[in-house]
């Protein structure tokens, strides 16, 4: 994150705070994948991504976007930087993209990131036009992570001086990934925000969760109960 972001530790709280809030509005207004999981009333994990469909940003989310960036000149360089990384170590085939995954510091152990994981994973799976789900990340302790969940690494390249971007992919049963070569194509920004969420929630940022935040997360409760109530109508 430091490599995206390379503030100081306060003033990267409050960016990566709004680079995050953004990132939620604009995937829930696609209707992509966003799951939670609460604690009575606070969301202790979280994640976010792709399904099979990479859908254009809706003009007020680019445009928010584009206002943001203007707060770091060289934030555009640095995604495209990881962009091109990605472009060459993602798989051709149709998947889904695990793009932000995160849980609260004090519910860590629980294995609630796993848990979200793999339902993310079922979600793939069920999908008929999905072959496996992609993930990049900057924190080579995570590999092993990843690797114990039948990920496979299917590239890498540096980023910044010191730092390297991991591609993974874990292929569905019976499918082999096939690597799109080398190029570079026009950036979608949603996709190159690895583990922001961990940045986000109050005792890491040490001020309260934005309310804009809270209404989303309380309008996906809304939205998760009727696909449940319309499910159970249906058997």
């Amino acid at each position: 994150m430091a490599f995206f972001f390379p503030s100081v530790a306060q003033e990267r709280a409050r960016v990566v705070s709004k680079f995050f809030t953004i990132l939620m509005e604009a995937r829930l207004s696609l209707d992509m994948p966003v799951l939670m999981m609460k604690d009575r009333d606070t969301v202790v994990g979280a994640l976010m991504g792709y399904d099979t469909r990479r859908p254009e940003w809706k003009p007020e989310h680019a445009r928010k976007f584009a206002e943001f960036e203007t707060v770091d000149h060289g934030l555009a360089l640095r995604l495209q930087q990881a962009d091109q990384i990605m472009e060459a170590c993602k798989p051709v085939e149709p998947h889904y993209y695990l793009g932000v995954v995160g849980v609260l510091p004090q519910f860590q152990g629980r294995k609630i990131g796993r848990r979200l994981i793999s339902e993310f994973l079922r979600s793939s799976e069920r999908d008929p036009v999905s072959r496996g789900t992609f993930l990049e990340t900057a924190n080579s302790r995570n590999v092993a992570f990843y690797e114990a969940m039948g990920f496979r690494t299917s590239g890498s390249g540096r980023i910044g001086e010191t730092g390297e971007l991991c591609c993974m992919y874990r292929a569905h049963a019976g499918g082999e990934q096939s690597v799109a070569p080398a190029k570079r194509g026009s950036m979608d920004v949603a996709e190159q925000l690895p583990k922001l969420l961990k940045k986000h929630y109050d005792n890491v940022l040490h001020e309260p969760t934005p309310p804009k935040l809270q209404k989303l997360a309380e309008e996906l409760d809304d939205k998760l109960a009727r696909i449940a109530q319309e499910q159970k109508q249906k058997l």
